[in-house]
């Protein structure tokens, strides 16, 4: 999770270039930009018509590539719905292709623990059940999926979580909040948020379903929420030309358990993180993976390896998808994947 400030490591401790998936302010203010892109473009089509220019023609102000961030917001089967969007507006679909929630919604999340999220006509967010019926009225400025029983709301500029019963049980006093992961859930404040006063600096931690921050340090950045008992943080360290963080595991007390030593990194899958370990001749980056101990999984680098899924992950190296064998881990695959399962020859 991102909150004010960006995050540096030094030496092989490198900027982490991923943020927590259910960062609050960062997922509102993604989708704002995208609305706003989007808008801007149809403002323009008339002037571009007018000057000639088809909408291919090259990125201008005649012509955008139509947002990410509204083409994957809420979308994709959940609790067996997903969102679809018909002139505009937002409405859900079952697993047949029937429009069972009808499309009159101006935006909507996910369905999770049998609720979404929905946005009305004037910019308010609650939630709705599976018959479209709305469960909590819409009086929140922004809303996230349900997890763990609790959702984060925001009201005005700041974040709090309420129940199923739509009972803020949680106070918004938070700059920034992530949803509950295995009872916690990560949240940024100012730094002397308990006088009430502005800060110019913010803090990140984790608090538990009371509301009271449980884990916390001197962090800067949370860049994954927990998971099998296992959170990503940053520390400021001291560097003599910029801002440095370096970033490392913690468990659920708040102990340090490895140091990542990487720029990039993605998240636990099959128990291992990818993450970036070298660069070739030519200065590019090569990569490998890590599992839960913070140990490398296997010696070999490659150009480009994606998440594992059932002990196996695709990978690049060079312009070509292979793999090799890995004598001690025995890792092997002819198919383009890497196998982390033992092999018996």
């Amino acid at each position: 999770m991102e909150f004010r400030s960006l995050t540096f490591v030094l030496c092989l401790v490198g900027f982490v270039g991923l943020v927590s998936a259910q960062d609050a302010s960062w997922q509102k203010d993604r989708l704002l930009s995208a609305r706003k892109a989007t808008a801007e473009v149809e403002k323009n089509r008339k002037y571009c018509d007018e000057l000639g220019f088809p909408k291919s023609a090259g990125y201008n102000r005649c012509f955008t590539n139509y947002p990410y961030e509204l083409m994957t917001s809420g979308k994709g089967f959940s609790d067996g719905l997903a969102k679809v969007l018909v002139t505009g507006k937002a409405g859900f679909i079952d697993s047949t292709g029937k429009l069972v929630i009808k499309a009159e919604l101006s935006d909507a999340g996910r369905f999770s623990e049998g609720v979404a999220p929905f946005e009305d006509r004037k910019g308010k967010w609650g939630y709705i059940d599976k018959s479209g019926r709305v469960v909590i009225p819409s009086r929140f400025d922004w809303a996230l999926n349900f997890s763990e029983g609790l959702a984060a709301v925001q009201l005005g500029s700041k974040w709090g979580f309420i129940d199923r019963s739509g009972v803020l049980v949680i106070k918004a006093v938070f700059d920034d909040v992530s949803s509950f992961s295995e009872g916690f859930a990560a949240v940024g404040w100012p730094e002397d948020m308990k006088q009430g006063a502005s800060a110019s600096r913010f803090r990140s931690g984790f608090i538990d379903r009371t509301g009271d921050v449980v884990v916390s340090g001197t962090f800067d950045r949370i860049s994954r929420d927990f998971d099998g008992g296992i959170a990503l943080v940053s520390n400021p360290i001291k560097c003599a030309f910029t801002s440095c963080s370096e970033t490392f595991a913690i468990d659920r007390h708040g102990l340090r358990l490895w140091t990542l030593n990487s720029w990039y990194i993605t998240w636990f899958s099959d128990d291992s993180i990818v993450i970036a370990a070298g660069k070739d001749e030519n200065g590019n980056d090569l990569y490998s993976a890590i599992g839960r101990d913070g140990k490398a999984l296997f010696e070999e680098k490659f150009s480009r390896i994606e998440g594992f899924v059932d002990g196996l992950a695709p990978a690049k190296e060079n312009l070509d998808w292979q793999i090799r064998i890995h004598q001690q881990t025995r890792t092997v695959c002819h198919c383009g994947y890497i196998q982390l399962r033992t092999i018996v020859f």
